[in-house]
């Protein structure tokens, strides 16, 4: 993809994290927005989604795609970026597979 997205820091006072969203070609910014800090955080390989927690956003647009119950975490994209692994429970024993928004 053409867009680069990078956590910038966590402001602990307000459990957000810093989103900044970058053109590859030209370096300039495209974009910055906040998120829940809510777990690890994963991103899209074409760089245009990230998913922390329970939810996905739509870097581009700053928006939440989709959100998972509570007990749920995703744990990454696949390859391709069109699929999800999550668990599915707090013991992390049980996972799935999904569509990715």
């Amino acid at each position: 993809g053409q867009r680069l997205a990078r956590t910038v820091e966590t402001q602990s006072e307000n459990q957000t994290l810093l989103i900044q969203s970058w053109d590859r070609v030209t370096g300039a910014l495209l974009g910055t927005f906040t998120v829940p800090a809510s777990g690890e955080v994963h991103i899209s390989p074409d760089g245009s989604r990230l998913a922390m927690g329970n939810g996905i956003w739509d870097i581009a647009h700053a928006e939440r795609l989709l959100v998972f119950p509570s007990d749920v975490r995703i744990r990454g994209f696949s390859p391709d970026g069109r699929r999800i692994v999550a668990s599915l429970d707090k013991k992390q024993e049980k996972f799935g597979i999904f569509e990715a928004p």
